[in-house]
């Protein structure tokens, strides 16, 4: 879904202002392209791309551990298309009817992705300053060149270093949704 709620990290696509097709326009080239065109007030009651759809979510591991729900919240709302959420939520959707609910199963690769082993990295003990590091324990990382503090688990910890982890906390898991499209426009 979206990173942590996924909603949260999105893909911020540009949006394709006024239905132009900037491919074959030049003299628009400054301009943010994306490959979702506004749509016209959707009368079919099915999902479809450019729609605009609020759904109601709750997303478990295969444990049956709930990761994110938007149980007691509004639901979230985004553009289908504009990659605002994981490839397989986005597909989930799609093609849904208004008042449907249904069961979906996101394998890793159409959610957060496999594991990446490049992304985890040992530092010496003393960079975490006063900080006591246990296994589990997440942390915000400060990076030039990130514009807000990464988030970091610690995966190991020795008498010298501490390994972190920069994966997405839901990289390598399979997620299952119940969905429920309460409203597309």
């Amino acid at each position: 879904m979206t990173n942590k709620h996924d909603h949260e990290g999105h893909d911020h696509a540009g949006h394709d202002h006024a239905g132009h097709d900037h491919a074959h326009d030049h003299a628009h080239d400054s301009v943010p392209h994306t490959a979702v065109k506004p749509r016209q007030k959707n009368t079919t009651g099915i999902a479809a791309e450019g729609d605009t759809v609020s759904v109601h979510y709750t997303g478990t591991l295969e444990n049956g551990e709930t990761f994110d729900s938007s149980e007691g919240r509004d639901p979230i709302e985004f553009v289908l298309g504009a990659h605002m959420v994981i490839k397989g939520f986005e597909e989930a959707i799609t093609g849904m009817k208004k008042g449907e609910k249904k069961s979906v199963k996101i394998a890793p690769k159409e959610a957060y992705g496999d594991q990446n082993p490049e992304l985890r990295q040992e530092v010496p003990r003393e960079a975490l300053g006063d900080i006591k590091p246990e296994v589990g324990m997440m942390l915000a990382l400060n990076h030039p060149m990130a514009p807000q503090p990464i988030p970091v688990k610690i995966a190991a910890v020795s008498d010298a270093t501490v390994t972190i982890d920069m994966n997405h906390p839901l990289a390598g898991e399979t997620l299952n949704f119940n969905l429920e499209l309460v409203d597309l426009k």
